[in-house]
C-alpha cells in the first residue's frame, strides 16, 4: 500500500530469506536461451545480489538518527525500529531506509452473554 492510502499495481509480493550460495547456485544453474521468465527471474536476483553486496550500514545508522530526532522515545520503546539487514534504495542524492512502526491490536471487548428474560 502506498503512503496516499492506494494499493500497489504490482500484485502480492512478498521477501524470501535465501543465503548466498543459494542464490549463487541458483544463478549458476541458470542457462541462457532455455525459459524467458526464468531468463528475467535471475537478472533480477542477479541486480539484487549485486546491490546488496554494497555496504549500505551508513544509510542504516543515518536513518536511526534520523527517527530518533522525529520520536526519540517511539525509538527507544521499539515502536520505530530499523533492522541492521533493513533494506535500502539508494541512488546519488541520499537513500530510503527500510523501518518497522509497531502497531498495537485493537483490543476487542468481551463478549457477554444476554441474560435470557422470562
Amino acid at each position: 500500500m502506498h503512503s496516499n492510502g492506494q494499493e500497489s499495481s504490482r500484485g502480492n509480493m512478498g521477501y524470501y530469506n535465501l543465503s548466498d550460495s543459494q542464490v549463487k547456485s541458483f544463478l549458476d544453474s541458470v542457462k541462457p536461451g532455455r525459459d524467458r521468465g526464468l531468463e528475467e527471474l535471475k537478472d533480477s536476483l542477479k541486480y539484487q545480489f549485486d546491490k546488496n553486496s554494497v555496504d549500505q550500514s551508513k544509510y542504516r545508522l543515518a536513518g536511526l538518527n534520523k527517527l530518533t530526532k522525529i520520536d526519540a522515545k517511539a525509538v527507544n520503546n521499539e515502536d520505530l525500529l530499523i533492522d541492521d539487514d533493513a533494506l535500502v534504495s539508494s541512488n546519488s542524492t541520499g537513500a530510503y531506509v527500510q523501518c518497522w512502526l509497531w502497531v498495537d491490536t485493537d483490543v476487542k471487548p468481551k463478549r457477554t452473554r444476554k441474560k435470557a428474560t422470562s
